[in-house]
């Protein structure tokens, strides 16, 4: 093939490989149910009521559209992602008040949610958060104290179910990391994974910055994950595992590398 036959060539070769970059690569998919019907009284897309999701279902009493439908957590490695007809970077078009919230995890398995949330619990059984700024696309990492302040729904009908939306990190200084997210869109006809014509993507969310926090001992990588938007018109939750290398692994993992270091520099002084 001469160089001009692949110069014509090479921009389908990139049309062809940018058609499938729509497609949802983030991982496992990770959510589970939120515990409460939806506006219709259906557990989701899949219906019939014996079957749970949350793909194509709002909160009960709550708007049924898909500029607030929330669909999915998934998890690859440390990292987390969302999607959802909702626009996590700029929320609905006159709704200025019901935005993102943060991104709540608990690492102990006491999460309050759906029917099993308590109105009483300021910190509903979350151990950290992702406080988001999602105009920049920037979060930093708190662990969540009993004096700390988490900002519930603003419709009571989804209070305390839905809870909690917003931390407020206020004077504390003692961020465990920080990072960035990337924002994505993508319409129906590119990735059926989910229903409705138009779905916005939130990846970039590292867990592995919950290490940092000297006060979590033996984590075993499980999670529980919770996402909202002001209102509560829907509630995203997941649960999944993330490789939290044991010490034994690490001990091992370092052994190596000082066994590599040695092997490098015997190379070195042979040389010389």
């Amino acid at each position: 093939m001469n160089r001009w036959m692949k110069m014509l060539i090479a921009p389908f070769l990139v049309l062809l490989l940018c058609s499938g970059a729509w497609a949802l690569n983030f991982g496992a998919d990770i959510t589970i149910f939120d515990q409460r019907e939806d506006s219709r009284g259906y557990f989701g897309e899949s219906d019939s009521r014996t079957s749970i999701g949350e793909d194509n279902e709002v909160e009960p009493g709550m708007v049924a559209s898909q500029v607030w439908d929330l669909e999915g957590f998934f998890l690859e490695g440390f990292i987390l992602s969302m999607v959802g007809g909702f626009d996590f970077q700029n929320g609905v078009n006159g709704y200025p008040g019901y935005t993102s919230g943060d991104i709540f995890i608990d690492v102990d398995g006491d999460a309050e949610f759906g029917t099993g949330a308590d109105s009483s619990d300021l910190t509903m059984g979350y151990d950290y958060v992702f406080d988001v700024n999602w105009a920049t696309g920037n979060y930093e990492v708190f662990s969540i104290s009993s004096s700390d302040t988490l900002e519930r729904v603003k419709e009571d009908l989804n209070s305390p179910e839905s809870d909690p939306w917003q931390f407020y990190a206020g004077s504390r200084t003692d961020i465990l990391g920080s990072g960035s997210i990337a924002y994505g869109a993508y319409s129906y006809a590119a990735d059926k994974t989910f229903f409705g014509d138009q779905h916005y993507t939130v990846t970039g969310l590292d867990l592995s910055i919950i290490l940092n926090d000297d006060n979590l001992q033996n984590w075993d990588g499980v999670f529980t994950s919770h996402f909202t938007m002001g209102c509560g018109n829907d509630n995203l939750m997941g649960s999944g595992t993330a490789p939290v290398p044991e010490p034994a692994t690490l001990l091992l993992f370092g052994t190596g590398l000082i066994g590599l270091a040695g092997t490098a520099r015997k190379k070195i002084n042979n040389r010389r």
